[in-house]
């Protein structure tokens, strides 16, 4: 999420967002209250798994518009007025970057429905219908834009990650470099 902007706080490649966003707690407290009018949950059963479930269940039951998309139907995808269909880890291809900073490949198992398309075709859909983006055709188109916006991954190929993928050190002088330095000073402190 770091890596991407995905953090209320961050843009792409660590860059500060001039306008953060809200975070998770923000936006179901917005939605409790009715200042939030679309709420997309990915991934998630929030009225489960979420710290407060009788926060997100709330929130979720009185936001106007509520998007779920998730692999089954969980209670959160119950509540939803529209539910879109995910595709299963084995059923796409792609990268994932796991907590070193591994980048790896994984690959298509098979295909269930050729009528659920994998997450990234579904957001890059929504975003070129409301003009926010430019469409995206394949993972490549993908992985060009993840390399110009994000320096680290810019080197970065599906062809070159191999079986072992590829680790990536985080930017000179980004925050997530000085939050490890100085966890690293005080661990040499300790020690």
């Amino acid at each position: 999420a770091m890596d991407l902007g995905i953090l209320p706080d961050s843009l792409p490649g660590y860059a500060a967002n001039p306008n953060p966003g809200m975070n998770t707690a923000q936006m179901l407290d917005a939605a409790a209250k009715g200042k939030l009018d679309v709420l997309w949950v990915v991934g998630e059963d929030l009225v489960n798994t979420y710290c407060e479930p009788s926060t997100a269940r709330e929130a979720i039951e009185k936001c106007p518009f509520v998007v779920v998309h998730a692999l089954s139907l969980t209670e959160t995808a119950a509540l939803a007025d529209v539910v879109l269909p995910v595709q299963s880890v084995a059923e796409r291809s792609g990268t994932l970057t796991n907590v070193e900073r591994r980048v790896q490949r994984f690959s298509k198992a098979f295909e269930i429905d050729p009528e659920i398309h994998a997450e990234w075709l579904v957001f890059a859909e929504v975003g070129g219908r409301l003009g926010a983006m430019a469409p995206y055709f394949t993972e490549r188109d993908v992985q060009r834009d993840l390399g110009r916006d994000v320096p680290a991954y810019a080197a970065i190929t599906k062809g070159g990650l191999g079986d072992e993928g590829v680790r990536w050190d985080y930017p000179e002088g980004s925050a997530p470099a000085a939050a490890v330095s100085a966890i690293s000073a005080k661990e040499a402190v300790r020690a």
